[in-house]
């Protein structure tokens, strides 16, 4: 087991482990270190999750990335969304 001492402000800490974990493979192409997860929303709750790098993930915006699966499901999605700036029609 190796320990680290650690100084957080005016504490000193003493943090131990087993090594490192393993990281997890890329959900899409397997062979790169996962560095995000998608993040589609579950119907239920939560997120996807997926393992993926960074040339396998999809971002559809600023800290998102969306795996293979989700991808098509994310562009339907925004086809039936009005433009922007145009006014949604009323119920």
């Amino acid at each position: 087991m190796t320990c680290t001492t650690i100084k957080v402000g005016d504490m000193t800490a003493i943090v131990c482990s087993r090594g490192r974990k393993p990281r997890k493979k890329c959900s899409e192409c397997g062979t790169r270190p996962a560095t995000q997860a998608c993040d589609w929303k579950m119907p239920g709750g939560g997120t996807c999750d997926k393992p993926l790098c960074r040339n396998c993930s999809y971002p559809p915006a600023r800290n998102k990335d969306l795996c293979g699966e989700h991808v098509p499901l994310f562009r339907e999605w925004l086809a039936k969304r009005p433009p922007p700036g145009s006014k949604e029609p009323k119920k």
